[in-house]
């Protein structure tokens, strides 16, 4: 028997998300592990948030991991089911310039997107972890970094209150309010979220965006990066 329990399993079909959460979106993801058979990934450089793909009224994008010049992990990133494989392939034929490639694997799965107040506790000795416990951040369901911050917290707490509780919370008040809000653009003005993406990243140096994007930057680095957005649907979703 153990004096703590750390639970951090997730059944997306079993979710229901409180009342009063603002939207509920799903992010459907489905990536390809491939191979070349000659040199076609520059392993010093990722690829986030290529929109190079019809949008078809909602958001889609890719992203590339690349593990060698001749293999990479290729992601497809969208809000509803669709024939994956098909996006997938045409990407790599079409944006990428690969004709000849070979799946060595894949992984497929579904991110809950929702300002939903996950709880940390679920007993006197249980605590949620992962998703359950509210690390996938609303927006993005981005957590790494999320997580291994908890998880410090996490054994700081133990050692010096005995429990593993004494943690801060996993979001702070505005970058709640702030995901409420691009959740409600997403889901009246998925399309609008492309063009959001595309100024944040050519108006903003990078570390500052991934300040923002992990809840780190301080005040004036997020109203500076705020104000390079579309004022108008942001507004629409903030009313």
């Amino acid at each position: 028997r153990g004096a703590w329990v750390f639970d951090s399993r997730f059944n997306i079909s079993d979710f229901e998300p409180q009342r009063h959460a603002t939207r509920y979106l799903q992010q459907h993801f489905k990536g390809w592990f491939v191979e070349t058979p000659d040199d076609r990934f520059d392993v010093s450089a990722a690829t986030l948030f290529d929109f190079r793909t019809p949008q078809n009224g909602e958001l889609r994008f890719f992203y590339i991991l690349p593990t060698s010049p001749r293999a990479a992990l290729v992601e497809y990133v969208g809000l509803t089911l669709t024939d994956f494989d098909e996006l997938l392939d045409r990407y790599i034929r079409d944006a990428l310039g690969i004709a000849s490639y070979r799946v060595v694997s894949d992984e497929i799965g579904i991110t809950p997107m929702t300002d939903h107040l996950f709880p940390r506790a679920a007993g006197a000795h249980v605590m949620n972890m992962g998703i359950p416990g509210g690390l996938a951040k609303p927006t993005t369901g981005y957590a790494y970094t999320r997580i291994q911050d908890d998880a410090a917290a996490i054994v700081a707490s133990l050692l010096a209150c005995g429990h593993p509780f004494d943690v801060p919370a996993t979001s702070k008040p505005l970058y709640r309010l702030l995901d409420a809000v691009m959740l409600d653009v997403m889901a009246r003005n998925p399309t609008c979220v492309k063009v959001a993406f595309e100024r944040m990243f050519s108006r903003n140096p990078a570390p500052r965006i991934f300040r923002f994007l992990d809840e780190r930057a301080s005040p004036d680095d997020a109203l500076r990066l705020i104000v390079t957005l579309p004022m108008l649907p942001f507004a629409a979703g903030a009313a």
